[in-house]
């Protein structure tokens, strides 16, 4: 009872049988809304709530048209549902079907949750496909690139694929400095890999470098001063001298 009540409101009063009246771009919200709805319970119903608004989905992706924008969206939304099911097959399947998508943003986040489903279960080679295809078709989407290439270097170290590691980290500084959050990401990995090889001095000054390139860039944004606790933070972690520009 609580789980129809539940979906009753969150439909307006319509049951998830009546939205196949629907247009798919109503069908989309309305079935959005039941998965969020659903999210809130536990238990039995949450389950069975979930795997009705993943149903009422992938109507809206079918009838929205295959390969279409909104069958896109639909079907990434299909995936993280079934992600919260632990139906991690379909999960795969519905994120397969949304990185077709022509809108980069769109495709950048199926390839995301790609590389993510992949890691959980470790197949690594395969996460790290993903994450290159967000680097080479996703040229717009700046930060879902700078982060996948952040994400890239930290498997390769992981794996001590230290060279490839460093490229990634050097990538990133080069072709996005302009966001504070991956390049600060970037640099502390560089330099902490470089601490790991013994190469204290080259750490010391590839950190002096970049650091005061991103305090020149950053100055008077709103995001200086979280650029400076990140900094800062490095510089301790290494036992640099005052961080630079302080």
């Amino acid at each position: 009872m609580t789980r129809f009540l539940g979906v009753w409101l969150v439909l307006g009063a319509l049951p998830l049988a009546l939205v196949a009246q629907m247009d798919p771009d109503q069908e989309f919200r309305t079935a959005r809304k039941a998965a969020a709805a659903a999210s809130k319970v536990q238990g039995a119903e949450r389950s069975a709530a979930l795997t009705e608004a993943r149903t009422a989905m992938l109507a809206a992706a079918g009838r929205a048209g295959e390969g279409s924008a909104l069958a896109c969206k639909a079907q990434l939304e299909v995936g993280r549902i079934s992600g919260k099911l632990k139906d991690w097959k379909a999960a795969e399947q519905a994120y397969r079907a949304a990185s077709a998508a022509t809108e980069t943003a769109l495709m950048a986040d199926a390839l995301a949750e790609l590389a993510a489903l992949a890691l959980r279960q470790e197949r690594r080679d395969e996460a790290e496909q993903w994450l290159v295809q967000i680097v080479e078709r996703c040229a717009e989407e700046e930060q879902e690139r700078a982060r996948a290439m952040v994400r890239l270097g930290e498997l390769a170290r992981a794996r001590s694929r230290t060279d490839d590691a460093a490229q990634w980290f050097r990538r990133v500084l080069a072709e996005h400095g302009e966001l504070w959050r991956p390049a600060a990401d970037a640099l502390e990995e560089l330099v902490e890999l470089q601490f790991a090889a013994g190469e204290r001095a080259a750490a010391k000054q590839t950190f002096d470098a970049h650091a005061l390139a991103l305090r020149a860039r950053f100055a008077g944004s709103p995001h200086e001063k979280r650029l400076a606790t990140a900094l800062g933070r490095i510089a301790a972690r290494g036992k640099f001298d005052t961080p630079v520009g302080s």
